[in-house]
């Protein structure tokens, strides 16, 4: 099977984000590839974009594997949301594999520009997915 049917990038793409990633200029990139500097600009924007995608689409995964979700409101505190999620997760029924410090700090991981100390300072959401991973968006 060809490489480029396994990714969202094409192997144009890919040759041309590894030479950049090596320090070459677009100048440089291009003579290789046998195109115009404008062009390779448009293989790494194009690929860049392909790889956001890629990441929505994991995200959007993962919402649909969620057994449990809820909203880290801003002003609570971690532990809020920690006993919000095994409140949730009781409620339906699921068992939780961690204990509140590796939740807690899962999230802290996850949301750290979201939070302040134990604060939350900026909305947002997390989950535990059927495989028990934590998941914070």
């Amino acid at each position: 099977m060809d490489e480029s049917e396994k990714s969202f990038l094409t192997d144009r793409q890919v040759e041309a984000l590894r030479m950049r990633l090596e320090g070459r200029s677009l100048d440089e990139i291009a003579a290789v590839l046998n195109t115009t500097k404008q062009n390779v600009s448009t293989l790494i924007r194009r690929a860049r974009e392909n790889y956001q995608k890629a990441l929505n689409t994991i995200a959007q995964y993962t919402l649909l594997t969620l057994s449990v979700k809820v909203e880290a409101s801003e002003g609570m505190t971690i532990e809020d949301v920690v006993k919000a999620l095994y409140r949730r997760a009781d409620e339906v029924g699921i068992h939780v594999p961690y204990d509140k410090l590796d939740i807690a700090s899962r999230i802290r991981e996850q949301a750290n520009e979201k939070l302040r100390h134990s604060l939350v300072i900026s909305p947002f959401e997390v989950g535990i997915t059927h495989d028990g991973d934590i998941v914070v968006f």
